[in-house]
């Protein structure tokens, strides 16, 4: 997730920056941005490796590439002025969803593992 994350930004800020509008630009550069943050947070919990963070992982990853990819996907839909489905634009807060109920578990378990 890191490294697509690190190649959509610098295609967003290299390629698309000459054809996009910069509202489109701009949906490119925050599913970047969210990708990265699942991607950094995903190699965190890969490190602690307990059972409590087993529905988290899979959650944020699930959300992160709903969400990112959506937007992704939509972004490149407009601009190529292809009529989509309605169902992709719903793909996006659902991705948002997944990932802050993942981070969610995940702070309620740690919480409760301390108390």
């Amino acid at each position: 997730m890191v490294l697509i994350s690190i190649l959509i930004g610098a295609f967003a800020a290299h390629a698309l920056k000459k054809i996009l509008p910069v509202e489109n630009l701009s949906s490119v550069e925050t599913g970047a941005r969210y990708l990265m943050y699942s991607g950094l947070g995903l190699l965190i919990l890969s490190l602690l490796k307990t059972e409590l963070t087993k529905v988290s992982t899979i959650l944020i990853a699930v959300g992160a590439t709903l969400f990112s990819g959506s937007i992704f996907l939509l972004t490149c839909l407009i601009y190529n002025q292809i009529d989509f489905p309605s169902i992709i634009g719903v793909i996006t807060p659902i991705g948002g969803l997944c990932m802050i109920f993942g981070w969610i578990i995940l702070i309620f378990n740690v919480w409760k593992q301390k108390v």
